[in-house]
């Protein structure tokens, strides 16, 4: 019983791990980044970057709708339909 319960913290150990350097990874590039819902486009997680680039916080950003920082609404629509498409999209550019 012993040997699970230790086995089972050292990978919660190692998640935690991975997580926190993925964290750094995304915080630290210079790249404005984002993870959100698809197709509804609710924003789970921006970087500081992100933030920086509409002038607010990463936090203020969090729970918010991409469709709300699009210049214009139809180029969401257009990335939806391209990445639905193409399944993956690089180079791909978009105004905000």
């Amino acid at each position: 019983m012993k040997n699970m319960t230790t086995e089972r913290q050292s990978i919660e150990d190692i998640d935690l791990k991975k997580e926190t350097q993925s964290q750094a990874i995304l915080e630290t590039s210079p790249i404005a980044m984002m993870i959100s819902s698809l197709p509804e486009g609710v924003i789970f997680y921006a970087n500081t970057q992100l933030g920086r680039m509409f002038g607010l916080s990463s936090a203020e950003l969090i729970g918010r709708n991409t469709s709300e920082f699009y210049y214009d609404p139809a180029d969401r629509e257009a990335l939806l339909e391209a990445l639905a498409k193409n399944e993956s999209l690089r180079d791909y550019e978009g105004r905000a």
